[in-house]
């Protein structure tokens, strides 16, 4: 893990600006992930909560854990007090649609982003 890397897990692990959420099994190997970040926004009057990734391992799919990891990051954001959720599908990830569907999510306009990394 770079130092970068290493510095956005801990503050994720702060619950300051994110979270990480862990699916594991009883002999305690990690079976899937999320992590969702906290913004701030006026045209929702406080926090909305963004799911920035959800990984299943290949050997735990089909198991209803990445439901189970939904599911938990749906009740954690509403427990903070956000006032909305989202997630972005890409080019890669938008055979996704149907599963985030499934938990309430609407399609709304489009997104533009633009890398500052030089």
């Amino acid at each position: 893990m770079s130092d970068s890397s290493a510095s956005v897990f801990e503050m994720l692990l702060s619950q300051e600006r994110g979270q990480v959420l862990v699916a594991e099994a009883a002999d305690s190997s990690l079976l899937g992930m999320a992590s969702m970040s906290y913004n701030l926004s006026m045209r929702c009057g406080g926090e909305y909560c963004q799911l920035e990734e959800l990984i299943v391992a290949p050997s735990a799919r089909g198991q209803n854990i990445g439901g189970l990891l939904m599911l938990a990051f749906l009740e954690t954001a509403r427990s903070r007090g956000c006032h909305e959720c989202g997630v972005y599908l890409v080019e890669t990830t938008g055979h996704n649609k149907p599963f985030y569907e499934k938990y309430g999510f609407q399609t709304v306009g489009d997104e533009m982003r633009q890398s500052l990394v030089l």
